[in-house]
């Protein structure tokens, strides 16, 4: 059932860089095992399951789909590089922990979207080429989920109540994993990443957008430039504290 209230894109948009910079300014002060880790943390699982929602939505009405992808591409490369500086203070990612960021994620579910409408990869070889981008957004951020959530968006566009009822499924499948192996690998801290399951906080966000894009579409280049702009400054402030 659709919302009384109404969000548009552009408004979903600012939410999610708002939560995103809160999470990353946690990610690089704040231990995620205190009290204002966790809140921190909660606020910023908003961020994912909307820009996953809203490349779904990007891909269905952009009016370029080879332009949209060239765009967001040539993003995800800058970000890479962005985000391993953010989370290392070097432009390459350390020796065997490579994480590319969440914009090398959403470029590889834009290109599964574009794959599963294809009418030229068909057969056995889209669902091989599915399976190598499911697997190459293993080096990036929100791995694999990053990859799924489009195209189960996608897919169920004209479904809105089995968008959000898988998205719900998933959502806490993927932050009880986390949790589990988080419990595993630090048994003194079995509840450090509980603030997975604040994924669940998007649904009734994403309830509330009613396919209004609102805005300019000068805008646009602000969201491109913001997440690997963010991250520079947080870890260039953070070197400057040192």
């Amino acid at each position: 059932m659709a919302s009384k209230y109404k969000i548009t894109a552009y408004q979903l948009k600012v939410i999610a860089i708002v939560a995103m910079t809160i999470d990353h300014i946690a990610w690089m002060w704040v231990p995620a095992t205190s009290p204002a880790g966790q809140i921190m943390h909660t606020i910023g699982r908003i961020t994912a399951p909307i820009m996953c929602y809203l490349l779904a939505e990007g891909y269905i009405h952009t009016h370029n789909v080879r332009k949209y992808t060239l765009r967001l591409g040539i993003t995800a490369v800058i970000s890479a590089f962005a985000f391993c500086f953010f989370a290392t203070g070097k432009i390459l990612p350390a020796k065997g922990q490579p994480n590319l960021g969440m914009i090398y994620t959403l470029f590889l579910a834009l290109l599964a979207l574009r794959t599963y409408d294809s009418e030229r990869i068909t057969g056995w070889k889209k669902r091989a080429v599915m399976v190598v981008l499911f697997a190459a957004s293993l080096l990036g951020d929100w791995a694999g989920i990053g990859v799924i959530w489009p195209l189960m968006f996608y897919i169920f566009r004209f479904d809105r109540k089995m968008q959000f009822k898988l998205y719900g499924y998933t959502a806490v499948a993927f932050a009880a994993l986390i949790n589990i192996e988080a419990a595993y690998k630090d048994p003194a801290h079995p509840y450090a990443s509980f603030f997975q399951f604040g994924t669940m906080l998007a649904l009734p966000l994403l309830n509330c957008y009613q396919g209004e894009l609102g805005g300019k579409r000068s805008g646009k280049w602000f969201f491109y430039a913001f997440y690997p702009l963010h991250l520079v400054i947080i870890r260039l402030i953070a070197m400057c504290m040192q």
